[in-house]
């Protein structure tokens, strides 16, 4: 049984500011802050162990196509919504616990039950760690053309092979 458990926070919650602290130690503060047009809703995972959050996860809400200046994608005249994951850290005293894994986990629940069509993520070419985690949960990959080798990861929620999609 894991020694933590995983909750959704949100400003004035107890573990609001402990957790934007170990975002700054881990260097997410600009992605667990940023706010943009095109984000529908917002949600913020943590993991707390002892009384004290080990881990976060916050991801988007959001249409697919006008984050990159597009039209949103539709499916059968409706927009397909994804979440998107932009700050993700766990301490490191606790990682290889399986604290990642179960954020990883709840979002992709969450996700699932706010009617996403895909989760997306993108990571840094030297965190192999966060590669190895999405490629274990079935997120496919695909290389960026940014200087830091970093990757886009993509995971399908939906099971509609014969989806009618159009841009």
């Amino acid at each position: 049984m894991a020694d933590f458990t995983i909750q959704r926070c949100r400003p004035g919650d107890s573990h609001y500011q402990a957790t934007h602290d170990l975002a700054a130690a881990l260097r997410q503060t600009s992605w667990l802050t940023a706010d943009h047009a095109w984000h529908l809703e917002s949600h913020l995972l943590i993991a707390v162990a002892l009384n004290r959050p080990v881990g976060f996860l916050r991801f988007v809400v959001q249409q697919i196509g006008p984050e990159c200046d597009r039209p949103s994608i539709t499916k059968y005249g409706e927009p397909l919504r994804e979440a998107k994951v932009l700050a993700f850290g766990v301490a490191e005293d606790q990682r290889r616990r399986g604290v990642g894994t179960a954020l990883q986990k709840e979002m992709i629940r969450l996700a699932t039950t706010l009617g996403c069509y895909q989760v997306r993520s993108r990571s840094g070419g030297k965190n192999v760690a966060n590669h190895a985690l999405k490629l274990s949960l079935g997120f496919g990959v695909h290389p960026t053309t940014a200087e830091d080798a970093g990757v886009f990861f993509v995971l399908p929620l939906a099971k509609d092979p014969d989806a009618n999609v159009s841009s």
